[in-house]
């Protein structure tokens, strides 16, 4: 990410249980802090519009659930890590990464610098994918799918 891109998105200092137990930087997302339970917050864009946010809590057993907003758009939404607006891509001449999470897009851009989009869900893969295929057709689009297969 060039430091135009980090100068514009600095949230590096923003301190988050998921973020540490991912060994990931925060990436675009916010933190809202509140007396009941704090959140990581990542947004949701649709035709370069924010559209929801995925909420990200620590549960009291340690563990993490994910949602998203109430009433928020989530079919076709995406957010994209890398030099980037939240978005748009910037960087032309890398392929692009497609992966379902957003600790899978961090891990992904952290270890190969390209950029990545997040689809949020299994089910949202070919939406996002068509759409900065339209976007971006001279773009290699590779997909990072998790393998779920043996999860419980």
């Amino acid at each position: 990410m060039s430091s135009a891109c980090n100068a514009a998105i600095d949230n590096s200092k923003i301190s988050f249980p998921y973020l540490t137990s991912k060994k990931i930087k925060p990436h675009g997302s916010a933190l809202r802090n509140s007396d009941k339970n704090d959140a990581l917050l990542v947004p949701l864009y649709y035709q370069g519009e924010l559209v929801s946010l995925q909420i990200i809590e620590t549960l009291p057993d340690g563990t993490f659930q994910k949602k998203n907003m109430e009433g928020g758009r989530a079919k076709g939404s995406y957010f994209v890590i890398g030099c980037i607006n939240g978005y748009e891509i910037t960087d032309s001449d890398k392929p692009v990464f497609i992966s379902e999470g957003f600790a899978t897009g961090c891990t992904l851009n952290e270890q190969t610098g390209n950029p990545v989009v997040i689809t949020f869900s299994c089910n949202n893969y070919k939406a996002v994918a068509l759409q900065i295929k339209e976007q971006y057709p001279d773009r290699r689009l590779v997909i990072a799918a998790d393998n779920d297969f043996n999860k419980d």
